[in-house]
């Protein structure tokens, strides 16, 4: 028992190193990525126009995750009534008719109904819709997508999903401005 013991012993300060440099790793990962949370915060409460707003974090969202188009769709009320959206590609915003992608608006209105994240992945690519809740309500569902090839994946979907309570409440300050 006492040689086991030893044995254990061993194995255990021959692995400390291993684990320590592992754990290093980890909490530098979790710094980075908030640091990375609290930058995309700043950027989204820099203004109360929602086209920069929109602009600034599809740019910062491009550094992390590849994407070709994001986008935001308003969803007032129970009913989701998505008659357009605001899209935002290398090329610039544009204001999108529902009827140009039908893909976008049925996955939008499964992510606000569901009140959770929802993904498809085709033969046109790979879309994410996350809804923006706020006090409860769904407020608008942001979406991202990839044209074809490359695939959204977990790590993709979890950075989404940690700023989506800080885009949703500066979403419903640049409304509540432009209402005023």
């Amino acid at each position: 028992l006492e040689v086991l013991n030893g044995r254990l012993a061993l194995e255990k300060e021959r692995r400390a190193p291993e684990a320590s440099r592992i754990r290093t790793q980890d909490l530098e990962l979790l710094n980075n990525n908030l640091e990375w949370v609290n930058r995309l915060g700043s950027i989204v409460n820099a203004s109360l126009d929602w086209n920069q707003i929109a602009h600034s974090l599809f740019d910062e969202l491009k550094t992390r995750i590849p994407l070709d188009s994001f986008g935001i769709a308003r969803c007032p009320g129970e009913q989701v009534t998505l008659e357009e959206y605001v899209r935002v590609e290398a090329t610039g915003i544009a204001t999108v008719p529902s009827r140009d992608c039908p893909r976008i608006c049925t996955l939008v209105r499964q992510a606000s109904s569901d009140r959770v994240p929802h993904q498809v992945q085709d033969n046109e690519g790979s879309l994410l819709a996350i809804p923006l809740i706020l006090f409860d309500e769904v407020i608008a569902v942001m979406f991202a997508e990839k044209n074809r090839g490359e695939r959204f994946d977990e790590t993709h979907l979890s950075m989404l999903e940690a700023v989506a309570p800080v885009v949703a409440a500066s979403f419903k300050n640049a409304e509540s401005f432009t209402a005023l």
